[in-house]
């Protein structure tokens, strides 16, 4: 049938187009793997990467975690001084989820459990300079955070790319 738009609506609530559905794959804090990383916050950037080229519906899925939110992250409210566990908590939260997902025909995507390529990036992670370079005598950074955009390259791995650092760190 004929695609029909919404028309616009202020409602806090998801809304689909007739003949569209959904279904929850992930939620914020839901454990990714046995070592405890858990699944980010503010899902962005998407990328999809077949693990074989033969099954489609088996692959890895990138996910940016752009920002976090304090009261969701913690529990903190408007006056209340954030306490160190809550800043690692929001640490915590953002930077990027992969998780090994797969769909057969008789069920929705789901994710892989204990899967080995299930893990996070946040902004405790170290990071490694290429070719193990050297930047003021480290061979890596820590963590990553406000990741917003992404994309595939030609040869199947995935760019993330942060923004707004300032928001988080200041200049």
């Amino acid at each position: 049938p004929p695609f029909v738009p919404l028309k616009p609506s202020t409602d806090d609530i998801l809304k689909l187009a007739a003949g569209f559905r959904y279904d929850i794959l992930l939620r914020f804090g839901q454990p990714l793997n046995k070592s405890g990383d858990l699944f980010g916050f503010n899902n962005d950037y998407l990328a999809y990467l077949t693990l074989d080229p033969r099954t489609p519906y088996d692959g890895l899925l990138w996910v940016n975690h752009e920002y976090h939110d304090p009261y969701y992250c913690g529990g903190w409210r408007p006056g209340m001084a954030r306490t160190v566990k809550q800043v690692a908590l929001e640490r915590k939260s953002v930077g990027g989820s992969i998780v090994h997902i797969r769909r057969t025909k008789e069920s929705p995507w789901a994710m892989v459990p204990d899967s080995p390529y299930n893990r996070r990036l946040d902004a405790f992670t170290p990071i490694p300079f290429a070719g193990g370079v050297k930047v003021l005598g480290k061979k890596s950074a820590i963590g990553t955070f406000g990741n917003c955009a992404g994309g595939v390259t030609p040869w199947g791995t995935v760019l993330t790319c942060e923004e707004n650092y300032a928001n988080f760190v200041g200049e």
